[in-house]
């Protein structure tokens, strides 16, 4: 179903060619779209000047091009068509379920949006950071994440009319409140996903907040590769004015850092899930425990090592649902110990227990059971 509107062109900003007096907006699966003037097209998407509150307030909304059937009375707007068709393609693919289905028309487009601003960059990240993360390739779901934080939208849940009207809630890959991704932790196993993080360089796309803040936190999940796969790690000043940022080096330098900046990122977790605090979301309780527990195993006598042990112990054990990928990774740690400790066959129950309980998860491929590498950042 298309949805059609008339609006007259005020001003041509972003598109070029041969102009009409009438431009004729053509919307996709029903939507109504806005009342206002076109005022352009790029990229990005559509512009639409719509009057706002009081005589002379305009607010300016940008269409992405996956909401987008036809422009016409723009000529500028046909070399937009294909990208258009292949945006809405994946867009009801991933509406109905199908990510394996919407991915490659999504890396389609991301070799093009990578790293730019506004409405269609963030649909295209959004979706493929939505397929990697369902098919349990965290390490290549860093970029696409990124790329949505430097292109400055918030994160697009892929719902339609249809799911609306049956109740089906789409879950946000994304925290509002953090804009981080709770099932994307800079936690990681070693494999040739993640050295291939190593040797990535983030760069936001762009010089303002987003573009910097993505830069920054490219730059921290990178060095958390590195630390992983046995590198040199130096990592930056601990970020002063981002709160979601500040978790993301507290838990990176809990391992990576140096002794001080270890000590210092182990006080910062506890004093999270203190009493006195009140426990964090889940999700956040699972990453610092996960990163507490590794640091503690690292770094402390045989009585610390054993708290460690505990704080892993309780992802598997009681967030298993909200964080399967880091009850699988503090299974591996688990396992380790145990096996440190002599006890083969009890390292083995464990092992058992991660490919039984989380099947595909990437660090299977430790043990031989299956191949799951991912992509690179």
């Amino acid at each position: 179903m298309k949805t059609v509107v008339c609006a007259n062109l005020a001003v041509l900003v972003w598109g070029a060619g041969v102009v009409r007096a009438e431009v004729t907006i053509t919307m996709r699966g029903g939507e109504k779209p806005p009342t206002g003037a076109v005022t352009g097209v790029d990229a990005s998407g559509v512009a639409v000047d719509v009057a706002g509150a009081g005589a002379e307030k305009v607010e300016r909304v940008v269409l992405s091009w996956d909401r987008v059937a036809a422009v016409d009375g723009m000529d500028a707007a046909g070399q937009f068509a294909g990208i258009a068709e292949t945006a809405w393609r994946a867009r009801t693919r991933l509406a109905r379920g199908d990510a394996p289905g919407a991915e490659p028309l999504l890396e389609s487009l991301f070799t093009k949006y990578e790293g730019q601003r506004g409405a269609t960059a963030g649909v295209v990240a959004s979706g493929l950071l939505r397929c990697r993360l369902t098919r349990q390739a965290q390490a290549a779901a860093v970029r696409p994440w990124l790329a949505l934080v430097a292109s400055g939208e918030k994160e697009v849940v892929f719902d339609t009319p249809q799911l609306v009207a049956d109740g089906i809630v789409v879950p946000a890959m994304v925290d509002a409140e953090t804009g981080l991704a709770p099932a994307l932790p800079p936690i990681w196993i070693e494999s040739p996903a993640v050295e291939a993080m190593v040797a990535s360089s983030v760069s936001g796309g762009n010089a303002d907040s987003s573009g910097k803040r993505a830069a920054v936190l490219g730059e921290l999940y990178r060095q958390s590769a590195a630390a992983t796969m046995g590198r040199k790690v130096s990592l930056p000043a601990r970020p002063a004015d981002d709160a979601g940022a500040a978790l993301v080096w507290d838990v990176v330098a809990a391992t990576a850092g140096t002794k001080e900046e270890r000590a210092a990122a182990r006080g910062a977790l506890a004093a999270r899930l203190s009493d006195e605090a009140g426990l964090p979301p889940q999700w956040m309780e699972a990453w610092c425990r996960v990163a507490l527990g590794r640091s503690l195993v690292m770094d402390g006598d045989s009585e610390e090592r054993l708290r460690g042990l505990v704080h892993l112990v309780h992802v598997p054990a009681r967030l298993e649902q909200v964080s399967p990928y880091l009850a699988g990774v503090a299974l591996v740690d688990v396992a380790r110990a145990v096996e440190r400790s002599g006890d083969a066959d009890g390292a083995a129950r464990v092992w058992r227990e991660l490919a039984e309980k989380f099947p595909g998860h990437p660090a299977l491929s430790l043990r031989g059971v299956m191949d799951t590498t991912g992509g690179g950042l």
